[in-house]
């Protein structure tokens, strides 16, 4: 298995975060349906769309491993999200080839990972997980691996607009590793080492992560 996908749910912006481990590719992309959830058929067609924009990022029909931070359902917000990671999962389910494999996050598992650095610099949750996601792709680029964040703009003439990475795709990347390193990916050990050092977080077990299996109606 060399293919992982991780996907960071929002309504506002989803980011999802490719790594191709034997190509040494990642790829990031930023989903943001129009509208507002007015309503409870709102929130469904507003996941439905993410849900169906994550299946064209990437080829379903490849060996992919697929992990998602779970909600944290407290508030009617939380509420909505807990729509948009259900949706996302069965769409999942329904478009992937069957032997490839769906994980969940505990619902603070990136806060969990982050803990483990000492925050003197006082960053925010976001600005945090910013700062730990530029600093493994700078050293993932200097090892080769191609970064490409896509276009969601474009000029005049068709050319694509840079961007730079999102704190949704930040996390994104985040959870895809989290899932390389609970997997064990064997083309990726070398690089741990140096990851430990910009994050040694990813040595933590409070980290829950877990195969999402659908139950049969006998269970």
């Amino acid at each position: 298995m060399s293919n992982f996908v991780g996907i960071d749910p929002s309504y506002s912006k989803t980011g999802v975060c490719r790594i191709d481990v034997e190509a040494k590719e990642i790829v990031f992309t930023s989903i943001s349906p129009k509208g507002t959830n007015k309503t409870y058929a709102d929130a469904v067609h507003r996941a439905l769309y993410i849900a169906d924009s994550i299946i064209k990022f990437v080829d379903a029909d490849s060996n992919i491993s697929y992990v998602l931070e779970e909600p944290l359902v407290m508030s009617q917000m939380a509420s909505r999200l807990g729509i948009l990671s259900g949706v996302i999962i069965t769409t999942l389910k329904k478009s992937i080839h069957p032997h490839n494999k769906i994980y969940t996050v505990n619902p603070v598992g990136i806060t969990q990972l982050n803990s483990a650095l000492a925050n003197r610099e006082k960053l925010t949750k976001k600005q945090l997980s910013m700062k730990i996601a530029t600093d493994i792709l700078e050293y993932l680029e200097s090892e080769g691996f191609n970064i490409k964040i896509t276009a969601l703009k474009y000029n005049k003439d068709g050319s694509s607009r840079k961007r730079k990475l999102s704190h949704d795709e930040a996390e994104a990347l985040l959870l895809t590793l989290l899932l390389i390193h609970k997997l064990e990916c064997e083309d990726f050990k070398k690089y741990w080492e140096e990851i430990y050092k910009i994050n040694k977080g990813f040595k933590t077990k409070n980290v829950k992560i877990l195969a999402f299996e659908v139950k049969s109606e006998e269970q």
